[in-house]
């Protein structure tokens, strides 16, 4: 929810924050200078179309222990003055595994620096 808005209604389009171009965004720019975040989950989801409508999919780590995606937080004050924390996930072009099922994904943030990363794969799930 950027804090210039004028309607709650702008925090919902704004959920996801593309990577590319994230510090020029009007939305995102300031969020993104000053108050990231890391957003720990143990899945996310994402939809495959089917002949008959979308099939969820959770992806996760394959040993299933907590993942931290990147995010940008911002604090909004309502008309009615009331204080609203929200967060946006940051999402990036897809990894081979995701990019059959969508054309975007979260960004995981590896949890060992290094050039040889976590050593951990993913895996899908459908739901």
């Amino acid at each position: 929810m950027p804090y210039w808005a004028k309607d709650l209604k702008v925090g919902f389009a704004n959920i996801n924050a593309k990577a590319e171009g994230i510090e020029t965004k009007p939305a995102f720019r300031e969020a993104f200078q000053r108050r990231r975040c890391l957003v720990p989950v143990d899945n996310f989801y994402e939809w495959a179309k089917t002949g008959t409508g979308k099939q969820p999919y959770a992806i996760a780590l394959a040993d299933r222990k907590p993942m931290a995606l990147a995010g940008l937080w911002e604090n909004w004050k309502s008309p009615e003055r009331e204080w609203i924390r929200s967060f946006a996930i940051v999402t990036t072009t897809p990894n081979e595994l995701c990019a059959r099922l969508h054309n975007r994904m979260p960004v995981v943030l590896n949890p060992k620096p290094g050039p040889s990363g976590s050593g951990r794969s993913r895996r899908i799930h459908p739901c």
